[in-house]
């Protein structure tokens, strides 16, 4: 029987379960094979829609909390490497690309190619533009001092969403408890869940048949951080060229030049190799 996500539903799943419930709902996505790894073909915009049409029960389609998370280039390489980050990105009911540099490589090498980019931070600004009021975020990592930055910054910028509750990404087992029994009582429309990779989809895993009040899940790196530091992430001009990576490589020169230099050109051969 399927079941509307709304919040009197609280449903208890596993995590291959929850991903074997939201099989019906993963069917009518489309998507691309890049470098052999199932990648969302819709826009920023089409994504925000779809998170806010999860959210408020309007997919009958989705009988667990809705999973999605995003790759850039450099995971593609991780992809195929690691049988851990294969998991972690199978057990997704949605991957977004993340670089415009996918999004060309579908375009000359597959028969489905992305629709476009769509970051992290453009799609947090798209929720939060076109969400309805009372729409409830839930902050979830950084420090403690950063995420409570960006939960105010959030709320300035967007004084029609309410955001629910924010929690630093430092928590250790009993902590991690508290905040599940915290979340199961907010009923967050949105869990914006910003550990590092892997902690962050690892979290899910460990965690997803407790999330069952959660509508949706989104995985997004530093955007709290990001944030908290200057009001934005990326400028929206870069987001949606699919360049948010060149505000990354100015913030982290040395870790995102190592992946410069050895994981993208592995994913580049992958992305010729195994596309479709």
């Amino acid at each position: 029987m399927k079941v509307a996500l709304c919040r009197s539903k609280k449903l208890r799943l596993d995590g291959a379960a929850a991903t074997m419930a939201n099989e019906a709902f993963r069917s009518t996505i489309p998507t691309c094979t890049l470098g052999g790894m199932q990648i969302a073909s819709l826009s920023g915009e089409e994504t925000a829609n779809l998170i806010i049409d999860v959210a408020r029960g309007r997919r009958e389609d989705v009988e667990a909390p809705l999973y999605m998370t995003s790759s850039d280039a450099a995971a593609v390489s991780s992809y195929a490497l690691s049988p851990m980050v294969r998991e972690i990105y199978d057990d997704a009911d949605v991957v977004s690309p993340e670089s415009g540099i996918m999004v060309r490589f579908s375009h000359l090498l597959s028969r489905t190619p992305l629709a476009g980019p769509c970051d992290t931070t453009g799609l947090f600004h798209d929720v939060a533009r076109r969400a309805p009021e009372g729409f409830r975020f839930f902050l979830f990592g950084a420090t403690a001092v950063e995420v409570q930055r960006a939960a105010d910054v959030t709320r300035q910028m967007y004084p029609h969403i309410e955001i629910a509750g924010c929690s630093h990404g430092f928590l250790d087992t009993s902590e991690e408890r508290a905040l599940l029994r915290r979340l199961d009582a907010l009923q967050p429309d949105v869990l914006w869940l910003g550990l590092s990779v892997p902690k962050q989809r690892q979290f899910v895993l460990r965690n997803r048949e407790k999330l069952g009040s959660v509508k949706v899940i989104r995985t997004c790196g530093t955007l709290i951080s990001d944030l908290a530091a200057t009001g934005q992430a990326a400028p929206d001009w870069l987001s949606r060229a699919g360049l948010a990576g060149l505000h990354s490589l100015w913030r982290e020169p040395r870790r995102i030049a190592r992946r410069l230099l050895v994981a993208n050109p592995h994913s580049a051969y992958l992305m010729l190799a195994h596309s479709r």
